[in-house]
């Protein structure tokens, strides 16, 4: 599968949020450990080693000037102790974005593990897909399909390693997907009707 890094901006775009009531959501975030970070509060992702060490600052993306304030402090929801963790090739990912552009936009979706397969539904329409052998439990999480899309389409086009997804050990804690040495990020679950 070939690699599109140069995508990588608009990535980040998805992930930013649109700043109607917290503007410093828009922008993205250049932290002095030389991560770039972007985040809507529902989803967030790291890319590590991408700016410039010793340097922190909000810039917005389109307009590329900088926005003051205290970003959110977001190492605390990188949990240590998540119960389990599965491993997808860049190809599955690429899979499941594809799958998942055929729901509507911010439909719920139910992930489940059970062995070496994952399952995606939305209650009428499912597919199965395989993870590479890992630490997991048989689980079920219950996320947006437009924010996991985002994050399979990003695994996709910009890391040729697998993802590691770790489910959290508490209910409706989120989930921390990462790629060693190159991003990490979460996905907030979403509270059952």
């Amino acid at each position: 599968m070939k690699l599109k890094p140069q995508n990588t901006y608009r990535h980040l775009l998805n992930f930013v949020g649109d700043g109607k009531t917290r503007p410093l959501l828009s922008a993205f975030h250049f932290r002095e450990d030389g991560a770039i970070e972007a985040t809507n509060a529902h989803i967030l992702l790291r890319l590590l080693n991408h700016g410039i060490k010793g340097v922190s600052l909000n810039l917005h993306p389109k307009e590329l000037t900088q926005i003051e304030g205290c970003y959110p402090e977001t190492d605390k929801l990188f949990q240590k102790n998540n119960e389990s963790a599965l491993l997808l090739e860049p190809e599955t990912c690429a899979k499941i974005s594809a799958f998942l552009k055929a729901f509507k936009k911010d439909e719920e979706i139910t992930i489940s593990v059970k062995g070496t397969e994952l399952s995606i539904t939305n209650g009428a329409t499912s597919a199965l897909f395989s993870v590479i052998n890992s630490e997991h439990k048989d689980t079920q999480m219950f996320v947006n399909c437009t924010y996991f899309g985002y994050v399979m389409s990003f695994i996709a086009d910009c890391s040729s390693l697998p993802v590691q997804l770790c489910m959290p050990s508490q209910k409706f804690h989120p989930i921390i997907f990462k790629v060693d040495g190159y991003c990490e990020g979460i996905i907030s679950q979403i509270l059952q009707r």
